[in-house]
């Protein structure tokens, strides 16, 4: 009951991650991605050395139980008590860190329990031992895979639907009445029942994630979701590089095009200036390693599940990540600091900050106006510095994540139109915030010769990219706050945000993080 599945990499990072379910309207069956198979790839070793730093960050902040004592304590929290003092380095080894290009997906029968719809008879799936698909105990019907499994809206860990009962391959029996537990379904998966005929009482379906358990000492009640179903997504970061020199900073020398060096338009320019853009500057070469690291789920509490084993002969973890390498070119476009910074503070002067903040704050406003080139710059370099906590990642709670959620909302109309304007599949541009430079990349993922970057920075085609981006920040006809699926949501794995060099340690669920209002009142 295993099947082998050779795809194109990028095929097997959207539809075959590990643990997703994938269903079959062709044979109306389910089936789980079990393992994937790929090829160690060689990186250098800066890319391994912020991989390594990603994940350790992504552990010790979700990898947390309440109970502080030692005995009791997982593994990793043991180790990390123990080198606790030398936090300045990773925990986790360069020579733990496998990074591969998958290249084969194992796929296995999920969910694996049968069911008989005439006598409630239901077993799990043992493939060894199955010779036949007759219902053991009717003889009449065949027995047919079950359309649920039970799925960790927090985790996205996935299991089979099991009562809590003894177990004798391959099916349960009451504890308490020794009699066989029956499954009664129901199209709504809340109305599903656990059968004992022999104590003459039902039980509810219910599942909880021993992972969630593992990680935080409570065990989340799961979902029981269709089959052809999945809440689960992949957790990835996009470590980008510029020109052939791969620095970790766009250079001038990294770019062979700007509009401040170009003739335009009257009517762009005041389109340009509308938007509150100071530059456009076209990049010949971006290298985007996309990097999927675990999976998680689209719930806004959720967590990453790293792709992690135990090597007890090692007595360390090992960690998988799946690497999709490309090199494209890449547009970036700058936009106004003193607009940006004065948006922000108008924005903070009505929160309730540390007095300390906010006496900064005010002044900044009192002095904004008059304010020097210079003076701009430390005011928004401010900003900047109030984004991170103590740790170094993204505060996303914070007040001051607004400067953030801005340029992520304009990068994300960027991103989205792009595609458009080109004609292109959605997935072929990304877009990342590049917060310090007031700035936002959009590049190509995929190779599109002068179909992509070359296409937009055209006159005619910039004009509508950036028109058609300002006009979707204004205009939504849902009426949203931060952002929805009809204005500037986009697909997930072209959600990347994080600009590696400002947060390497931050993962940001896909979607989050966005202020159409804001955005709005910046171009508007």
């Amino acid at each position: 009951m295993t099947e082998f599945r050779e795809l194109g990499k990028r095929e097997i990072l959207q539809k075959y991650l590990p643990d997703q379910v994938n269903y079959s309207y062709e044979n109306s069956s389910a089936w789980k991605t079990e393992s994937i198979e790929g090829r160690d790839v060689f990186v250098d070793e800066t890319l391994r050395s912020l991989i390594g730093e990603l994940l350790y960050s992504i552990e010790t902040t979700f990898d947390t139980a309440p109970d502080s004592d030692p005995t009791k304590q997982t593994k990793i929290q043991a180790l990390m008590a123990t080198y606790s003092q030398s936090s300045a380095k990773p925990l986790i080894k360069k020579e733990q860190i496998r990074i591969m290009k998958p290249e084969v997906a194992h796929l296995e029968c999920f969910p694996k329990g049968l069911n008989c719809k005439r006598c409630g008879h239901y077993e799990i799936l043992n493939p060894d031992k199955k010779t036949d698909w007759k219902c053991p105990i009717c003889k009449q019907n065949e027995l047919e895979q079950i359309p649920r499994y039970f799925s960790c809206n927090k985790c996205g860990n996935v299991k089979d639907v099991s009562p809590m009962e003894n177990f004798t391959d391959p099916t349960f029996s009451c504890r308490n009445h020794h009699g066989p537990i029956k499954l009664k379904m129901n199209s709504q998966g809340s109305k599903w029942k656990w059968i004992c005929e022999s104590g003459n009482h039902e039980d509810p379906v219910m599942g909880f994630c021993q992972v969630c358990k593992a990680r935080t000492g409570t065990a989340t009640k799961m979902d029981l979701i269709p089959s052809n179903r999945s809440q689960l997504i992949a957790a990835r970061k996009n470590f980008i590089l510029f020109g052939e020199s791969k620095n970790e900073i766009p250079e001038s020398s990294d770019s062979s095009w700007s509009i401040k060096d170009s003739s335009i338009d009257e009517e762009l320019q005041i389109l340009i200036n509308s938007f509150g853009i100071t530059n456009i500057e076209k990049i010949d070469q971006v290298q985007n390693n996309d990097v999927i690291f675990g999976t998680t789920t689209y719930d806004a509490t959720s967590v990453p599940n790293l792709f992690r084993k135990f090597n007890r002969s090692e007595n360390q973890n090992e960690y998988s990540v799946y690497l999709n390498q490309t090199v494209g070119k890449g547009i970036l476009v700058r936009f106004d600091k003193k607009k940006l910074t004065s948006i922000v503070l108008q924005f903070l002067i009505k929160q309730e900050l540390s007095g300390t903040d906010k006496a900064q704050i005010e002044k900044f406003l009192g002095d904004i106006e008059t304010a020097s080139e210079s003076e701009i710059n430390e005011m928004y370099s401010w900003l900047c510095s109030k984004l991170k906590d103590d740790d170094d990642k993204l505060d996303k709670d914070s007040d001051f994540s607004v400067l953030f959620k801005i340029l992520h909302t304009f990068e994300h109309s960027l991103t989205k139109n792009a595609a458009l304007v080109t004609g292109l599949e959605n997935e072929t541009f990304t877009g990342t915030v590049l917060t310090e430079l007031g700035a936002v990349l959009i590049y190509e993922n995929k190779n599109v010769s002068a179909g992509g970057a070359d296409f937009l920075t055209l006159d005619d085609n910039l004009k509508t990219w950036i028109f058609r981006s300002k006009t979707q920040l204004v205009n939504c006809s849902n009426d949203c706050e931060d952002g929805c699926a009809k204005c500037v949501f986009h697909s997930d794995p072209n959600c990347h945000p994080t600009w590696q060099r400002e947060f390497p340690k931050t993962w940001v669920i896909p979607n989050s993080l966005l202020t159409r209002n804001l955005a709005k009142q910046f171009v508007s």
